[in-house]
């Protein structure tokens, strides 16, 4: 009888995600078209701000014209709030492709290429929307570890190196200090990608949840992890999380190498 109970909540819980996931699709499906114009909106009244703004120095220092005061930090505010509205829009229309494309679903499809490791890293740390100056200093990755190609789909594996850091400049910011540090180890079968970050750890028992669509702790929230396991499950691969002794969390991501896929 339990058996039979577990199957049938097992059973509802998977057509409930499929729902979910459908409904996720359609929604990014609709928020493309506005998100290309907000961008384009973003980026039109970004190229005119310099001038808008020097207009207003121009009229302020004109004779008996009247003119509004805008202080300082209000007119550093205007270019500051479009940096930030771009930086967001960006994340969300990547966010948004990877639902629409179906790209952690449909593995081996025309999307997936042969790429490297260290691009998908490079561009997750130069694109990233770092939201305050003290994100912007205290992140600093080396980029001298070694290199290896595997097939995937570069956005997807952006996106999800871009999840990781954001996990990591939480615990960071909440510590007041910190670091993250990734290494690869290339093998004959297998690659990985060590994947280290200053933080609290967590319980063996949390530590198999954190992974969980909605896990709610402090290294991850929302889907963000659930998403890097499903990217890396369709690529044939996995990521796993392990703590060390010296109070690091480390993410263990494993490719299959190209010569074991083909």
């Amino acid at each position: 009888m339990v058996m039979l109970f577990n199957f049938l909540i097992n059973k509802n819980v998977k057509k409930y995600e499929k729902k979910l996931e459908q409904i996720g699709e359609d929604i990014a499906h609709e928020l493309r078209t506005p998100l290309i114009t907000l961008k384009a909106g973003i980026s039109g009244i970004k190229d005119c701000m310099d001038k808008l703004i020097e207009i207003y120095h121009v009229a302020t220092n004109t004779p008996n014209l009247k003119v509004p005061e805008l202080l300082p930090q209000e007119l550093i505010s205007l270019k500051e709030v479009l940096d930030h509205c771009e930086r967001e829009t960006y994340y969300i229309s990547n966010y948004t492709n990877i639902l629409s494309a179906n790209l952690i679903d449909a593995p081996y499809q025309e999307e997936l290429d042969v790429i490297s490791i260290k691009e998908c890293v490079k561009k997750a740390f130069y694109t990233y929307p770092y939201r305050t100056k003290f994100q912007k200093n205290i992140l600093s990755i080396d980029f001298t570890f070694d290199d290896f190609k595997f097939i995937g789909n570069e956005m997807a594996m952006v996106y999800l190196f871009s999840n990781l850091i954001k996990n990591a400049m939480r615990e960071i910011e909440e510590n007041g200090n910190g670091f993250v540090d990734i290494t690869t180890k290339i093998g004959n079968d297998k690659s990985i990608v060590i994947f280290k970050q200053t933080g609290k750890k967590i319980s063996e028992k949390k530590s198999r949840e954190i992974f969980d669509r909605f896990c709610t702790m402090n290294i991850n929230n929302g889907l963000g992890l659930y998403f890097c396991k499903r990217v890396m499950k369709a690529m044939q691969g996995d990521i796993i999380y392990q703590s060390n002794d010296n109070g690091c969390n480390e993410f263990i991501l494993k490719f299959l190498n190209i010569d074991n896929k083909l």
